[in-house]
């Protein structure tokens, strides 16, 4: 059974908007879509496998042009209030698994695999680093590798977790950068995203 985030109630319900749509009222379908698009995403994020948002703005736009299609042809007929949520949802489950194989089957470039991040985006401040130990250095250099294709929030979380002294994660995910992650667990399980994603990328480069 398909898990759904709550929809706030608005003027009209769902189905009234179908109904209205059909009754020459061009814009109701507008503001059915834009009544789903953020729970819609947040539901894409939780269940597919690429979290980028071009795959999720693809996977909506595909949702979208269906349940259009399909309330103009008359394919889908309201039965009962609730009854698009649960058809759109439906949708978005089944179109979600197709588009996420369709990926996975596409080979991917490396560019692809991680973009860039832009030096200019707001959430991230500029990452002054730190000279390397010997001890630590080819650790070091492999990390200034990969820096273009890490966002500031992934290359501090870095830098925290291997200093010396090291600190530790219960005080790391006090700081209000790292506070979003709730749980010490969910903080480690990043750093490790991160790891895997640094290992990854240097392989890639070094065609190991």
């Amino acid at each position: 059974m398909v898990d759904e985030p709550r929809i706030s109630n608005g003027a009209s319900s769902d189905e009234a908007l179908i109904d209205a749509y059909r009754q020459g009222e061009a814009t109701a379908l507008n503001t059915l879509f834009k009544r789903y698009l953020e729970p819609l995403r947040f539901f894409l994020l939780k269940h597919t496998w690429f979290k980028d948002d071009n795959h999720l703005d693809d996977i909506l736009q595909e949702i979208f042009k269906i349940a259009f299609t399909r309330i103009k042809n008359k394919e889908f007929n309201p039965e009962g209030e609730g009854s698009f949520k649960r058809y759109l949802y439906k949708i978005a489950s089944i179109e979600c698994k197709k588009q996420d194989i369709k990926r996975a089957d596409q080979p991917m470039t490396f560019s692809q695999r991680f973009p860039l991040v832009s030096p200019l985006r707001a959430v991230d401040e500029i990452v002054i680093l730190p000279p390397a130990t010997p001890d630590h250095e080819h650790r070091y250099k492999k990390l200034i590798k990969v820096l273009k294709y890490l966002s500031g929030e992934e290359i501090r979380l870095l830098l925290l977790v291997n200093r010396k002294p090291k600190i530790p994660y219960k005080e790391i995910i006090t700081y209000p950068e790292f506070n979003q992650y709730k749980t010490i667990d969910s903080l480690k399980h990043k750093v490790y995203d991160i790891r895997q994603k640094v290992e990854l990328i240097n392989q890639e480069e070094t065609g190991e």
